[in-house]
């Protein structure tokens, strides 16, 4: 289990409830801890790269592992039949009644489909969510679901406490039987992460965060905390216009996030 239990469908159901339904939905599977403007920029971010993830999808019956309430569906699902799955089910009921896309309940280390059954899989910031141990056994999984020729998409964290280097995400799906095609970053936000850094720098060890612990940084004042934020929510929406800029300038190493797309040899 990871520290703070996101591999349990528990987690995700004490999470989702309350923001279920609510004008700020996205806050059941995004964004612990923050105001809904910050969880708003991220939310941005996510969807630039869901946008580039479905690009590489091919034609056909597709598997959404760790679909959510299903916000991603409507981007993903032009084009091809994709297919929901998660394994809270009270984020599969919502996706449901939003329609659009079969669901089901399922958990992403035990994938309820037969092998070489769908044309492609992919995971939105699901793996991540995994302790590290577990990661190479899921990608496994979702190579079995594919025939050869077939694609896997894992957009996925490349840093911080609960990332994955981008060779280990490579290796993994290598040793599964995938050849990568592509790879891309998202979230560099440089304005954003300087500004954490520098917060950071500034706090002592009682201060940093603890495992687990979703939000980039601690203040003893909650006033202060505030004042980090608000200038946060600015940076944000300012590192998301020179995002674009970024992506074609920087290496994706410097994201902290990288959409790996492979095809299963």
């Amino acid at each position: 289990m990871t520290a703070d239990g996101r591999d349990t469908a528990t987690y995700w159901e004490e999470r989702a409830r309350p923001h279920l339904g609510t004008s700020e939905e996205f806050q059941s599977v995004s964004g612990t801890g923050l105001p809904p403007w910050v969880g708003r920029s991220i939310h941005r971010l996510e969807e630039r790269g869901v946008r580039a993830l479905a690009r590489s999808l091919p034609g056909g019956r597709v598997l959404d592992v760790g679909c959510g309430y299903g916000r991603w569906l409507p981007i993903t699902g032009r084009g091809r039949t994709v297919v929901g799955m998660d394994f809270s089910p009270s984020l599969i009921a919502r996706a449901s009644q939003r329609g659009g896309a079969p669901v089901m309940v399922a958990d992403a280390r035990r994938l309820p489909v037969r092998s070489a059954s769908v044309a492609a899989v992919y995971t939105v910031k699901v793996l991540q969510c995994l302790p590290q141990h577990e990661r190479a056994a899921a990608i496994r999984e979702l190579f079995a679901a594919v025939p050869a020729g077939g694609m896997v998409a894992l957009f996925e964290k490349t840093s911080g406490e609960d990332g994955s280097p981008p060779e280990r995400w490579r290796r993994w799906a290598e040793d599964a039987g995938g050849t990568m095609v592509r790879w891309s970053g998202n979230h560099y936000v440089p304005l954003d992460r300087l500004l954490g850094a520098l917060v950071r720098r500034g706090q002592g060890p009682s201060e940093r965060p603890a495992a687990g612990d979703r939000r980039p940084v601690r203040t003893r004042s909650p006033r202060l905390f505030g004042i980090y934020m608000a200038v946060r929510g600015v940076l944000l929406r300012v590192s998301l216009v020179l995002e674009p800029v970024i992506e074609r300038a920087c290496s994706p190493r410097w994201a902290e996030h990288g959409l790996f797309v492979f095809r299963k040899t």
